[in-house]
């Protein structure tokens, strides 16, 4: 989004932007989500990355690393206030923070508990900034002050993989053939740079591909989105749904609202 319609969008759930400079390498966007008052509860898809969010709330802020999740999440929402969330491409979290995607997967991590020096600072000065459009680039700054290096070879490995999977590859055998890997190679690879399995990626990617297609009609066709995304058939859909959202298709779709 255009970072000049900043202010007359403030009042907006969330506002998404690319990153500037060489954040835009490891960092996908960053959301600026506003949480109403009173609060609505959130429901949250599995995105295949992780994320670093900063709480501004009005009595209190926090800062957390979010590992890579496998299956929808439902927050409440009991506290009113602002939280920027840093979303990382697979793997480029480690420019931040190294060699933690294993330890991380599926939990949300306060930073104060992890060797990330200066991230608590950074949160103070965000808290105390009441400008959201100078919180943002006060935000990159500083991201890009503490950027690491990555390690290039398997960062790019890891983002060609998941690109063909994010574009229909599915099969690890087929994925290691157009990579020019082995099957073993790349579960080593996305385990320690995402804390989750090709397998488990393919099936987050297969999950949000579907529920996107649905959103897409007001009366999705199950039987033709199960076999589009890549599903055996619709009872197959059906049985993921269930194991990554607790819960059907249908049921889902009113749960999520206005944006996936």
């Amino acid at each position: 989004m255009d970072r000049s319609g900043l202010d007359k969008s403030a009042r907006q759930a969330e506002i998404c932007f690319r990153p500037r400079g060489p954040l835009c390498r490891i960092v996908r966007e960053i959301a600026i989500l506003q949480q109403p008052s009173p609060a609505k509860d959130a429901v949250l898809l599995p995105r295949g990355g992780m994320d670093l969010l900063f709480f501004l709330g009005e009595q209190t802020a926090a800062a957390f690393l979010m590992g890579t999740y496998t299956s929808v999440r439902r927050k409440p929402g009991n506290r009113k206030g602002q939280t920027l969330a840093v979303r990382f491409y697979p793997g480029g979290h480690a420019g931040i923070f190294p060699d933690t995607a294993k330890e991380l997967a599926n939990s949300n991590t306060p930073v104060g508990s992890l060797e990330a020096k200066g991230i608590t600072e950074l949160l103070n000065r965000l808290a105390d900034e009441p400008d959201t459009r100078k919180r943002l680039t006060l935000l990159e700054d500083d991201l890009t002050g503490r950027m690491r290096t990555v390690s290039s070879k398997r960062f790019a490995l890891l983002s060609h993989s998941t690109k063909l999977m994010d574009g229909g590859i599915m099969g690890i055998r087929e994925l290691a053939g157009a990579v020019d890997s082995t099957p073993r190679s790349l579960h080593r690879l996305f385990l320690e740079e995402l804390g989750i399995s090709p397998k488990n990626f393919s099936r987050i990617i297969r999950f949000r591909r579907a529920v996107a297609e649905a959103r897409n009609t007001q009366s999705p066709d199950w039987a033709g989105i199960a076999a589009g995304c890549g599903y055996y058939d619709q009872s197959h859909m059906i049985r993921d749904f269930q194991a990554i959202a607790r819960t059907s298709p249908q049921k889902l779709l009113k749960e999520i609202g206005a944006k996936v």
